[in-house]
């Protein structure tokens, strides 16, 4: 059986993120890490979203940004802006 010394589960924006830190720290250098997800991953078949003030670890593969949000209540929609975030 294959030992691990650190396992992410998950492939999302999440454990991604987290295995990119690990990695690019040099803290992890000579541990072994594992990556698992319940699909195979074989096609693009999700979104990712997160908020950023500003260009970051994923700016490559931004592929769309909003600076403002609509808001729904009870009584009206309102249309906010979001800034700093994108």
């Amino acid at each position: 059986m294959d030992k691990y010394d650190y396992l992410i589960a998950g492939s999302g924006a999440a454990g991604l993120s987290l295995l990119m830190h690990m990695i690019g720290s040099g803290k992890f250098t000579g541990k072994r890490i594992l990556l698992v997800d319940r699909a195979p991953k074989n096609t693009n078949d999700r979104t990712w979203c997160f908020w950023e003030r500003e260009a970051g670890l994923f700016e490559q593969v931004v592929h769309k940004r909003w600076n403002k949000m609509w808001f729904h209540d009870r009584s009206a929609p309102a249309l906010h802006s979001i800034a700093p975030y994108q």
